[in-house]
């Protein structure tokens, strides 16, 4: 018989949970180095903590830290200070709050963005044109980011997983989410089957290869003045060229001087 030990009812600085951990995690690095895994691994803490949480952070960070052998701590963070306080080694920012992590020139920053941004910055909700989901491509290039987080590929339930639902008829996780915010493929009897959202997004990918390519043969500040000069601005998170021919012009140009 299945025994649930933790669940809502049970506070995080528990002692009985406190001792849960202790135990448990060093079992795990035990495992992840016998996987060979273990410095692929990365721990995450809490979802978008904010100061007033602060002092639960770092209560679950010195708890953490000490057990997982050196594995790096990543958490999806918009306030600065859990980066300047050494809590966060790694953060995924969400891309409409970019503007004070890329001034720290933060060598591991990651990006994110999810049902909250829709404003401005990129995104591939249904609604949205092509060019803001494949703007992304250009953005993670041009300040150097190591990853992208996107939350959204198979999640086929309400806000809550409280019951399942139709993808092919319901695309808001029933008015939890906007529309796409949820999946990015659809299911099927093979397997799954892939968005024009999800093709998009892989262009984008794409986009960043040839930016790399390009890079090595006159360096990425010529790579960056030629995007910019094409887009006829300073491409940002929050501004880039608003029509569908930028890119792909940008593309074929940048291809015609990869074949030169």
């Amino acid at each position: 018989m299945t025994e649930y030990k933790f669940g809502w009812n049970v506070p995080a600085r528990e002692e009985s949970y406190r001792d849960f951990l202790t135990q448990f995690l060093p079992e795990l690095i035990a495992f992840l180095k016998q996987e060979g895994i273990k410095e692929k691994t990365y721990f995450h803490l809490s979802d978008e903590p904010w100061q007033e949480h602060m002092e639960n952070y770092r209560y679950a960070h010195d708890l953490v830290k000490p057990l997982i052998d050196g594995c790096t701590i990543m958490d999806a963070i918009s306030d600065i200070d859990f980066y300047q306080s050494g809590l966060v080694e790694c953060p995924v920012t969400a891309s409409d709050a970019m503007e004070p992590f890329l001034k720290e020139k933060i060598d591991n920053q990651w990006a994110y963005y999810c049902c909250v941004q829709g404003a401005y910055v990129g995104n591939r909700f249904l609604s949205m044109p092509t060019y803001r989901n494949r703007i992304l491509g250009l953005q993670i290039y041009k300040y150097g980011l190591k990853g992208f987080l996107h939350w959204g590929y198979n999640f086929y339930y309400t806000q809550r997983s409280l019951y399942e639902i139709n993808p092919y008829v319901t695309t808001s996780a029933d008015m939890s989410f906007p529309s796409g915010d949820a999946f990015t493929v659809y299911p099927s009897k093979d397997g799954a089957y892939s968005s024009s959202r999800g093709k998009i997004f892989k262009e984008a990918l794409q986009d960043i290869e040839i930016c790399r390519m390009l890079e090595q043969k006159i360096g990425k500040e010529k790579v960056v003045e030629l995007m910019e000069k094409e887009a006829g601005m300073e491409i940002t998170f929050s501004y880039y060229p608003r029509n569908t021919e930028f890119i792909p012009g940008l593309m074929n140009k940048m291809r015609a001087m990869l074949k030169e």
